[in-house]
């Protein structure tokens, strides 16, 4: 990756504040361009005053 995918400019791969691995962050706009990420969703179903809850099978 040479260039942000947000602004468009250069990018350097160092390791960004707070982070223990080196990531491609932009120059100008200091967006973190994760390599291959994971999208992580959950939602929280209710009926009237209940919750349901469950628990994956596999993993």
């Amino acid at each position: 990756m040479k260039f942000c995918s947000d602004c468009g400019a250069a990018v350097d791969f160092r390791i960004p504040p707070g982070d223990d691995r080196e990531r491609f962050v932009c120059t100008a706009c200091e967006t973190i361009h994760y390599i291959n990420p994971r999208l992580i969703v959950g939602c929280l179903p209710t009926w009237g005053e209940q919750v349901l809850l469950c628990r994956r099978a596999i993993e």
